[in-house]
C-alpha cells in the first residue's frame, strides 16, 4: 500500500531492519465477500384486539402493504370477537382469544416473537391488558409493542382515571420487560393523539345543525392525529428488520405521535365546513346537569366493579361535560368506558394541556409529516355531509 507509512526500526546493530505500521495494522480476517450478508429471521408477529379498528387497521397494513407483506413470516389477529375481524381471514391468522384467561392466550402466542399490544375499548380494558401482558410473558416473547394515549402524564389521578390507567399498564409494561430472565423482551410504546376519527361521532349534529359540538372551549388547542398514520408506523416498527427482531430505532422508545398541526374548536369546524362545502359551527358545549341521573345509573353499573371507579369522580361537580356525555351517550357503537377517556382528553385540551406537536419520531420512520386534518376531512366529507 503505497499510502502506508513505515519507519524503520532499530533494535540493535546485529540484527536487521525491522518495520513498523504507523497506521492500523492490516485485517487479520479476510474481507466479507461483496455477495455475503447476514439473514435475519422473519418476524412473527400477533396483534391483539384485531376486532377494533386500531388493531385491524395495523394488520390491513402489515398483510397488504408491499413494503411489508415480505417481510413477515406470519400475522396472527387476535380478536374477543373473530366474526368482527373475518376479512383479515385471507391473509391472517384470525383467532379467537379469551382475555380472561392468560394461559389460553399464552398458547396462542407460544408461535410468535413480537406482539403489538392494544388495550381493548371496554370498561375492564385494565384487567384485561394486565391478563395480556402476563400471557406475553408467560410466553417469553421477545419484542413488545404497546399502544398508548397521549396525554396520561398531564391526567390527574382524580379527575382523570381512564387516562391514568395508561399509566398503570406502561408501568406494569416496563416492570415485565426489565424483570424477565428467561427472554430479553425489547419494547417500544406509541402515545398516540387524539383520533381524529373519533370527530365522525359528531356527524348527525354536522349534518341535522351544522354544529361540531366538542366541550374544549374555544382556544383549546390539541394535535389529533390520523388513525392510518399510527398504523403506519406500528407496521414499521413490527416488521423492520433489527437485531432484537423488530426496529432498533425504536427499541426501548417512547413514540408519541400527534398529527402535524395544533387546531382549536374553532379551526377544527372551519376546516369540516371546507370538506363538505357547507357552514358548520363549533359549538362550546355550556354546563349541563340534565344527565345526571344517567351518570348514576348507567355509569355505575358499566364499570361500579372496578378497582377505581369513574363513575363516582364523574358526579362531582363536572357540569361541563354533561351536554357533551348526553350525545355521546345516543351513540351504540361507543363504549362508554371509552365515552369516559375522550371526555377526559377533552378536560386537557380545554385546559391546555395536549397543546403539543410530536413529529419527528414519525418523520424519522415514515420519511414525511403525518397526514393534515385538511386531506382527512376531505376523503371522510360524507360522514359530515351525509351519504355515507
Amino acid at each position: 500500500n503505497s499510502k502506508l507509512k513505515l519507519a524503520p526500526v532499530f533494535e540493535s546493530e546485529n540484527q536487521p531492519n525491522h518495520f513498523k505500521y504507523l497506521e492500523s495494522p492490516p485485517p487479520t480476517t479476510p474481507p466479507t465477500k461483496p455477495n455475503q450478508t447476514t439473514v435475519m429471521p422473519k418476524p412473527k408477529i400477533c396483534v391483539t384486539t384485531c376486532d377494533g379498528a386500531t388493531g385491524h387497521s395495523v394488520v390491513e397494513y402489515l398483510v397488504t402493504h408491499s413494503d411489508h407483506k415480505n417481510n413477515v413470516e406470519s400475522v396472527c389477529a387476535m380478536a374477543i370477537d373473530p366474526q368482527a375481524c373475518s376479512d383479515l381471514g385471507k391473509f391472517a391468522k384470525v383467532v379467537s382469544a379469551n382475555l380472561e384467561n392468560v394461559d389460553s392466550m399464552a398458547e396462542i402466542l407460544k408461535d410468535c416473537d413480537t406482539v403489538y399490544v392494544i388495550p381493548p375499548a371496554r370498561g375492564d380494558k385494565r384487567k384485561l391488558t394486565v391478563n395480556i401482558i402476563e400471557a406475553v410473558k408467560k410466553a417469553n416473547i421477545k419484542n413488545i409493542l404497546f399502544l398508548s394515549t397521549a396525554g396520561i402524564d398531564m391526567a390527574d389521578p382524580q379527575r382523570h382515571p381512564r387516562l391514568r390507567e395508561f399509566v398503570e399498564l406502561e408501568s406494569m409494561l416496563l416492570k415485565c420487560a426489565c424483570e424477565s430472565n428467561a427472554c430479553p423482551h425489547h419494547y417500544a410504546i406509541i402515545r398516540a393523539s387524539f383520533y381524529l376519527q373519533n370527530l365522525i361521532l359528531y356527524q348527525e349534529q354536522a349534518q341535522k345543525e351544522g354544529k361540531l359540538p366538542i366541550p374544549i372551549g374555544p382556544n383549546g388547542k390539541m394535535a389529533p392525529v390520523n388513525l392510518d398514520d399510527v398504523s403506519r408506523v406500528a407496521s414499521i416498527i413490527l416488521a423492520q428488520d433489527g437485531e432484537s427482531g423488530m426496529s432498533d430505532m425504536v427499541v426501548g422508545q417512547l413514540i408519541e405521535l400527534t398529527g402535524p398541526e395544533l387546531l382549536n374548536g374553532p379551526q377544527l369546524a372551519e376546516k369540516v365546513s371546507q370538506a363538505v362545502g357547507n357552514n358548520i359551527q363549533f359549538s362550546d358545549i355550556s354546563p349541563s346537569v340534565s344527565h345526571a341521573r344517567y351518570l348514576r345509573s348507567s355509569f355505575t353499573r358499566v364499570i361500579g366493579h372496578s378497582k377505581s371507579n369513574p363513575s363516582n369522580v364523574y358526579n362531582n361537580n363536572n357540569n361541563n361535560r354533561e351536554q357533551a356525555k348526553k350525545i355521546l351517550t345516543q351513540r351504540s357503537d361507543i363504549d362508554k368506558s371509552e365515552m369516559e377517556l375522550l371526555l377526559e382528553l377533552y378536560d386537557l385540551t380545554r385546559e391546555g394541556k395536549l397543546a403539543r406537536l410530536t413529529t419527528l419520531a414519525y418523520k424519522a420512520l415514515i420519511g414525511e409529516k403525518p397526514s393534515n386534518a385538511d386531506t382527512f376531512f376531505k376523503n371522510h366529507a360524507g360522514y359530515f355531509k351525509g351519504g355515507q
